[in-house]
């Protein structure tokens, strides 16, 4: 029985990190020869008409009239949300037209972590800008998708940064964790990262290094030919991955989601959000 390749799930919409979204997603299946499903997910219309949404004048209702004004609005606005769909779906086709691996497209209305879940199964990677559409500051806020996406994928999530930059060096913030030890395991097993070069980076107390077990997960990654580089020390988790990523041209962080560690809360909370709001590359999370 010949066993499906499982595709890269590319979840687009109209910000600015559509294309370093299909770039990632392009990279990632050209590496497993493996198909892409481009997913646009259209906020759902009952949001756009609901009664809370509409005008009211000290608590008179609205006449009718003029909520069937309201309401045709509203329609309008959700069929120009459908073709403006359709033109991301378009460049999206675009941008992947090279990759020489199977495309499908899906438009649909709906909730980003419903539609994401739907294709779990068939899904061997997410890949998801940064921020959405709907976030206008580029430093201050996630996408609103971003954490329930990661909680509901039990695998990998590709967060992208705003460019694409080719991936021949890593990082893996390693902690011992189960899901920091996917990331390792990632790493050895997958074509993506056959050939480049891998850096270890734990961030413990002196006292705890050994716990961290590093030269031990560093040895694993050599018998499989990494060049891997080992660093440890102690400080603020984000602080440390963001200057080791800086001086080192890290082009990829790999880390664990939800760990038990010193790197706990690497996704949720003031450490990860810090992490993720000032890291100048894209993230590969395990959970």
């Amino acid at each position: 029985m010949t066993v499906p390749i499982k595709k890269v799930l590319a979840c687009v919409d109209g910000s600015a990190y559509l294309d370093s979204v299909c770039q990632h997603a392009r990279w990632a299946a050209m590496m497993q020869q493996a198909p892409v499903h481009v997913l646009h997910v259209q906020t759902p219309f009952q949001q756009w008409i609901s009664p809370s949404n509409y005008p009211n004048t000290m608590g008179a209702p609205v006449p009718g009239e003029l909520f069937e004004q309201f309401n045709q609005l509203e329609q309008d606005h959700a069929k120009l949300e459908k073709q403006r769909g359709a033109f991301v779906i378009q460049r999206a086709e675009t941008l992947l037209a090279d990759a020489n691996v199977p495309i499908e497209t899906t438009q649909v209305i709906g909730e980003l972590v419903d539609a994401v879940s739907i294709y779990a199964d068939v899904t061997s990677m997410v890949v998801i800008g940064k921020r959405g559409e709907d976030v206008h500051d580029a430093h201050k806020y996630l996408g609103a998708n971003l954490e329930l996406v990661v909680r509901a994928t039990h695998g990998s999530v590709l967060v992208c940064a705003p460019q694409y930059t080719p991936i021949t060096r890593i990082a893996i913030a390693y902690d011992g964790s189960a899901n920091s030890y996917k990331a390792l395991e990632y790493v050895i097993k997958h074509p993506l990262f056959a050939d480049v070069e891998c850096h270890l980076v734990g961030v413990s107390t002196e006292s705890e290094r050994d716990a961290l077990q590093l030269e031990k997960a560093a040895g694993i990654l050599r018998q499989t030919h990494h060049n891997v580089q080992v660093y440890h020390t102690d400080g603020f988790v984000e602080d440390v991955l963001r200057e080791y990523i800086g001086s080192h041209d890290i082009h990829l962080l790999l880390m664990g989601a939800y760990s038990h560690s010193t790197l706990r809360s690497m996704f949720i909370g003031s450490t990860t959000n810090a992490m993720l709001q000032s890291c100048p590359v894209s993230v590969l999370l395990f959970h």
